[in-house]
């Protein structure tokens, strides 16, 4: 196995003082670090690596309704922020703003909605859905970097231009209980989990790991209760073991989620493959993929 940088303290320093032949990361710090060091190559791999906001649209334990129930809530909060801008600003422009939770490429759904910038719009969906503005959303996250940080100040600031009060706070512990608890009524809830929108990742092998949580009665489903059109949609992508009817049913699916935002995709994150000159030429792809790595033929020196 491969190494991953993202979680070693001495990575750069390591990476600068020779003792570093072939790693990968998604930390964008480490990488503009290395940028321009002698010995040293730097690819951006594309992968399924997609961060996003799980909505929860359960209603709370005391029978309330969720803030975020409305979709038209969901669809402002999408029009509220502007993504480019803000992975221009955080990460420099190395990630990708998403629309979906499948990443670009040939098996992504042409045609959909980018959610473009625009507070107006954003302004009249949260009119038309009576939105109450002294309502406060809680948001948790568990990365512990600056960034991530960073990132929730400056969602917190585009939500309040609108009139979304937000408040991002940390989570550890039991993560699984957390986050992922799902509701003993998975139709009709209460939410067994107190947050309404939580910032995590997705990283997926395949396409039926980014979507088959949604369906009702998925044991980490603790955001989204039953929808028979979304399960119907989700089933339709199991329904084959061909691959191009499963990417065929996969696209109905993106554009279900693109007009519901039953979840809301906030941008792709490539992989960062960095690898010394003693290597040399060798084959490159995704590292957390399996595939022919031509080892056996690598020459160290």
């Amino acid at each position: 196995n491969p190494s991953a940088g993202d979680s070693d303290a001495n990575f750069v320093t390591n990476a600068k003082a020779g003792k570093l032949d072939y790693a990968y990361t998604k930390n964008i710090a480490d990488v503009k670090a290395l940028e321009g060091v002698g010995g040293l190559t730097i690819d951006t791999v594309n992968v399924r690596y997609t961060r996003l906001l799980y909505m929860n649209k359960f209603n709370k334990e005391d029978g309330s309704p969720a803030p975020l129930a409305d979709q038209r809530v969901r669809q402002a909060i999408a029009y509220a922020l502007d993504m480019q801008a803000i992975l221009d600003g955080v990460f420099e422009g190395a990630a990708l703003p998403a629309n979906s939770l499948t990443p670009d490429g040939p098996d992504k759904v042409d045609g959909l909605n980018d959610y473009a910038y625009d507070p107006e719009k954003a302004r009249a969906l949260l009119a038309e859905a009576n939105w109450d503005p002294n309502t406060e959303l809680d948001v948790v996250y568990y990365y512990t970097d600056q960034m991530t940080q960073d990132l929730m100040a400056i969602i917190q600031q585009y939500l309040a231009d609108v009139g979304i009060k937000m408040n991002a706070r940390l989570v550890d512990g039991d993560l699984a209980t957390i986050l992922w608890k799902a509701p003993e009524d998975p139709v009709n809830g209460p939410s067994a989990v107190t947050w309404d929108m939580c910032y995590a990742a997705n990283a997926a092998l395949s396409l039926h790991e980014y979507y088959d949580r949604y369906r009702t009665g998925s044991p980490t489903n603790s955001h989204t209760p039953e929808d028979a059109k979304l399960n119907e949609l989700i089933d339709a992508t199991n329904a084959s073991p061909k691959m191009e009817e499963q990417i065929a049913a996969f696209k109905e699916l993106s554009k279900y989620e693109n007009e519901s935002m039953f979840t809301m995709a906030l941008y792709y994150q490539p992989i960062f493959l960095i690898t010394s000159d003693r290597i040399g030429d060798i084959k490159k792809a995704n590292p957390q993929f399996n595939y022919d790595w031509d080892i056996q033929n690598w020459t160290v020196g």
